[in-house]
């Protein structure tokens, strides 16, 4: 079962009502036929971070490729057009001697009875998760956190800004001043991870 499908339940635990979202079928990867080819296989087919697979010359991108992501440092495959394009991108770079290579905070969308939602990072081996806004008013965004570090978020309705923000974060990988904080749709994303927006001024100081 890959890990990025999105498939789960959304608790509205800042709301008094939880609604049930779920997103696209997963997507099972068709590898038969490459049994036996000596191609590494597990949950699809094996690569690197730049999309090579363990036969010299044998390249492997989109819903098929189990790659590498060097910002969590494990393998993942994500099913989805925007990854596909991405990761065909960047193959292509390096297959005309150029660098490239996996090196972004992954993201994809969906849309459900009207709404777009989208997850930047990767939520599957979240151990918290903490809401603010209101998905039944448009605008919402659950934060996914690995021991203490914000790894993933889905959200709807927030501007280009504040997404960009997010994927700052999680490449980050920040830790928020607490859960009131994430939960508090009154305060800034700069409010609530206090030590990230330090750590950058400093950085551009």
């Amino acid at each position: 079962m890959p890990e990025d499908h999105f498939g789960e339940r959304v608790a509205a635990r800042y709301d008094e009502s939880a609604a049930d979202m779920f997103g696209p079928a997963v997507v099972e990867p068709v590898v038969d036929f490459l049994r036996g080819s000596g191609i590494e296989l597990d949950n699809g087919v094996v690569v690197n971070q730049r999309f090579e697979t363990n036969v010299p010359g044998i390249y492997a991108v989109g819903d098929v490729a189990c790659f590498l992501d060097p910002l969590f440092e494990r393998r993942r495959r994500i099913e989805h057009w925007s990854n596909a394009n991405y990761q065909g991108s960047e193959a292509g770079k390096i297959l005309a001697g150029a660098d490239g290579g996996y090196d972004t905070v992954s993201t994809f969308f969906t849309e459900s009875f009207g709404l777009t939602l989208k997850v930047f990072g990767d939520t599957s081996r979240q151990d918290d998760r903490i809401a603010r806004g209101s998905f039944v008013q448009g605008e919402a965004i659950v934060f996914y956190l690995e021991q203490g570090r914000l790894v993933g978020t889905l959200l709807a309705g927030q501007d280009e800004d504040t997404e960009e923000k997010l994927e700052e974060l999680i490449r980050d990988r920040a830790a928020p001043s607490g859960p009131r904080a994430l939960a508090d749709a009154s305060l800034s994303l700069e409010e609530a991870f206090p030590h990230a927006a330090a750590a950058r001024s400093e950085t551009t100081s």
